[in-house]
């Protein structure tokens, strides 16, 4: 699993899927990502599941939703900063 994939699993508790789904997210660094490149990454979980579970565990407002897809909003992206941060450092610690 990427670190970037592993940081978000571990932050934001949510499965491996999920964490697929947001690192895609969080590289397109605030530009939408559409519904079917998504769904390549979702697999059989579907992507509505994926974001639902993702809005679950990232605050109001992290994302936004369009016909065409779904990007990380500012906060969203301030989010997985600190999620990467604060896993490269207890990593760095073990």
């Amino acid at each position: 699993m990427p670190p970037v994939d592993a940081a978000f699993q571990d932050w934001f508790g949510v499965m491996p899927a999920g964490a697929t789904v947001l690192a895609a997210l969080y590289a397109a660094q605030g530009t939408e990502v559409h519904h079917t490149a998504l769904l390549g990454i979702a697999g059989p979980r579907g992507v509505e599941r994926i974001m639902a579970s993702l809005t679950e565990a990232l605050d109001e407002g992290a994302f936004t939703e369009s016909p065409g897809g779904y990007a990380l909003t500012a906060a969203g992206q301030a989010e997985c900063d600190l999620a990467i941060a604060e896993f490269a450092a207890v990593q760095l610690r073990a």
